[in-house]
């Protein structure tokens, strides 16, 4: 099944992307409705950091692909 691509879409990527660009991982929450974006959350840690992975093993295939910057926990916004 094929769909159009959702009005508004490529203005949420490119705030997506700026929103995300000084962070090492976050998930960014974007809405579109009656032809306007709104701001939900940024969310930097799935289950807020307590969830647990299941299978476990996902935790680890996950964070051998995570690599943290260097100074990065201590102040991500400054450049």
């Amino acid at each position: 099944m094929k769909f159009d691509k959702p009005r508004g879409l490529d203005e949420m990527i490119y705030l997506a992307e700026r929103l995300s660009e000084k962070f090492d991982a976050v998930r960014v929450d974007l809405y579109y409705c009656a032809g306007q974006i709104y701001f939900g959350e940024l969310t930097h840690y799935h289950g807020s950091g307590i969830r647990r992975f299941e299978p476990v093993r996902f935790d680890f295939e996950l964070g051998q692909h995570w690599k943290l910057k260097s100074g990065y926990w201590r102040d991500p916004l400054k450049p």
